[in-house]
């Protein structure tokens, strides 16, 4: 079960809360995406969890849901106690304040995701498609999809610019729709450029259309475009760490892997080292 640490001296939580007075200021936040399947059902572990993300001053932590889940996600944080805010701007890409969780029906820019049912991307779409084989269990699933780094070889921003599909990810997308899955693929690119990603798919033979008016989407034979947070079974990223349970230590030990990993890379981008 998840435990919060103490400092030596004040008291106050430290590592997984709140760092001592004594410590000094840090660069921007790690930003931190929760799907709504790691906090919905019985208060227990997961709040306790996401309370003291929500607490450390170098976390920046959203809740991503469906449309539908707004209000039942935001009254389940406010009621225990985290400061929460819901997201009234569609086109939100980012999220770095620390004081409050956002809870957002639409897709922003996170370091790490957290959910359940992930199907991890390393670079070999082979694989991901054993992990969702396994996790669909036979049966036709909504399936959500990253774009950038998943399927599209983003190459640095570029202006936002379009460049080359991930090796195997066309493929990959049309195997899933052939096996009568129901795909849809989540960005926080801009609502303007979802038509352009959709003809980038439909140029590499897989129909696609874009659509931010849905609030899910249960079609086979076309995948979906949109920045929305629909419903989905199974979920395929490259940023992520699948909650087992009620286990969030093993989580917990990630999110600390990856903000050391953020602070080396802001070190030698700062410095040129």
């Amino acid at each position: 079960m998840f435990q919060p640490k103490r400092s030596r001296g004040d008291g106050r939580l430290t590592g997984l809360g709140r760092y001592a007075a004594t410590d000094p200021p840090r660069p921007r936040a790690l930003t931190i995406g929760l799907r709504a399947n790691t906090i919905t059902g019985p208060p227990g572990p997961s709040l306790e969890a996401i309370r003291h993300l929500a607490e450390h001053p170098e976390y920046a932590v959203h809740v991503l849901t469906p449309r539908t889940q707004i209000d039942d996600v935001l009254t389940l944080l406010t009621t225990h106690g985290i400061p929460a805010e819901a997201n009234t701007d569609p086109d939100r890409q980012f999220w770095n304040e620390t004081a409050a969780v956002l809870v957002t029906d639409s897709v922003v820019q996170g370091d790490i995701r957290i959910g359940r049912g992930i199907a991890i991307y390393q670079g070999d779409w082979q694989q991901t498609l054993h992990q969702l084989v396994t996790y669909a269990d036979g049966k036709p699933r909504q399936i959500l999809s990253r774009y950038d780094g998943v399927i599209h070889d983003r190459q640095g921003w570029q202006e936002g610019h379009l460049q080359e599909a991930v090796a195997g990810a066309p493929e990959a997308l049309r195997a899933l729709l052939d096996a009568g899955h129901m795909v849809h693929i989540s960005t926080q690119r801009s609502v303007a450029q979802l038509p352009e990603i959709a003809r980038w798919l439909a140029a590499r033979n897989v129909p696609a259309e874009a659509d931010i008016d849905l609030d899910t989407w249960g079609r086979t034979g076309t995948v979906l475009v949109t920045s929305r947070v629909l419903p989905a079974d199974m979920e395929i990223e490259n940023r992520a760490v699948n909650l087992a349970g009620g286990d969030w230590e093993p989580v917990m030990e990630e999110i600390r892997r990856r903000r050391i990993a953020l602070l080396e890379h802001l070190t030698r981008r700062d410095t040129g080292k």
